[in-house]
């Protein structure tokens, strides 16, 4: 079963909170390498322009994972996810190499708190669906 896809069923049994899945994970934001980071800010950059707009929610659910993550590495990744990715393609071949399930499970959890954070545009929906396609497929041997 794709990554998100369980997550999104967690969340529809669940009362999203900010924090929820972060502080009940096995793993922590700042457990992530470096390429799994840089993935994380990028999904989440994309998830909140998806449409086209950032809520005062978004607002605060970024600043929560830039303070986790660290302000200076969250810059640096938000700079790296600019210059890398200029389209889903880029992206997309760049998440496949995200192989560790346990970070793909944190990263898919982050991106769908910020995603409900507050109302779920269509816009972000057909994201979400883009992601679990991803990673739906198995990572290659040795990636990541």
């Amino acid at each position: 079963m794709p990554v998100v896809g369980q997550a999104w069923r967690a969340l529809s049994s669940v009362s999203p909170d900010a924090s929820f899945f972060r502080h009940n994970a096995r793993m922590e934001l700042k457990d992530l390498t470096a390429d799994e980071r840089l993935a994380l800010v990028a999904l989440s950059r994309a998830i909140v322009r998806a449409d086209g707009e950032l809520s005062p929610k978004e607002g605060e659910m970024l600043a929560e994972i830039a303070g986790e993550l660290g302000e200076a590495v969250y810059k640096e990744a938000l700079n790296q996810s600019i210059q890398r990715f200029a389209d889903r393609s880029s992206l997309k071949t760049f998440l496949l190499s995200i192989s560790r399930p346990e970070a793909r499970a944190l990263i898919s959890e982050t991106i769908l708190e910020l995603a409900t954070g507050d109302a779920l545009a269509p816009e972000e929906v057909a994201f979400i669906r883009w992601l679990d396609e991803i990673w739906a497929v198995p990572p290659e041997p040795g990636a990541g």
